[in-house]
């Protein structure tokens, strides 16, 4: 059994965070599934993040929630596609704001559970989400949330998964009014396609410009 990737990080950013697992998957053995480069399961703890939203909106849109401008190098139909994906649950459903009631009912609880599957078991697809849940908790540090995907490829979504999730965060905790507490993601497959290694190769490349961030290269 492949042993996780295990970050704990003390930070403002995502993009450490982003940054710290690219070069962790390099650690690892080449995937055992014919599409894939690298594999690692992980579980990645994020504190002492500053996402901030001012939402009054009941129903924000995933777009609202990202505080990074993911156009600089995700395709705008790419982009779109897995946006819709949250739209679903955070606009289409009255999921969220259900949520939101339990929790401030009972900030106590362990059933503040906000479900992204949708798939019955047997039928899951390409286009089917990689996220499971979300669950959130409150804890002396504040709300934690805890969310789960079922894979995460690093190339082309870990980090707007990563930008959407601390969205999702900062959200709920400012509808309760709560502190921003720790952020914790379950990745059972977190991967680089091997159509993508040149790609995850220039991520790690100082000289890269990809992402358009230096802040990205490692």
């Amino acid at each position: 059994m492949t042993a996780p990737i295990i970050i704990n990080i003390d930070t403002s950013t995502i993009q450490d965070l982003y940054r710290y697992v690219l070069s962790a998957l390099t650690e690892y053995p080449r995937s055992r599934e014919q599409e894939l480069e690298l594999e690692a399961p992980a579980l990645l703890t994020l504190s002492g993040h500053c996402a901030s939203t001012h939402h009054s909106a009941p129903k924000p849109t995933a777009r609202s929630l990202l505080s990074l401008d993911h156009n600089q190098w995700m395709p705008p139909d790419l982009l779109n596609h897995v946006l819709s994906h949250y739209d679903r649950i955070l606009v289409q459903s009255d999921d969220l704001g259900r949520l939101i009631e339990l929790l401030r009912s009972n900030p106590e609880t362990k059933r503040g559970v906000l479900s992204f599957w949708e798939t019955p078991a047997g039928e899951l697809g390409t286009e089917d989400p990689c996220l499971m849940y979300c669950l959130f908790r409150t804890t002396d540090e504040g709300l934690d949330l805890s969310a789960h995907f079922r894979g995460n490829d690093a190339v082309n979504k870990l980090l707007l998964n990563l930008d959407l999730m601390i969205g999702i965060h900062a959200y709920v905790a400012q509808m309760l009014g709560a502190r921003v507490g720790t952020y914790i993601h379950h990745s059972d497959s977190i991967h680089v396609y091997k159509r993508d290694l040149e790609t995850f190769r220039d991520c790690l490349s100082p000289a890269s410009g990809h992402l358009s961030s230096p802040d990205l290269a490692y």
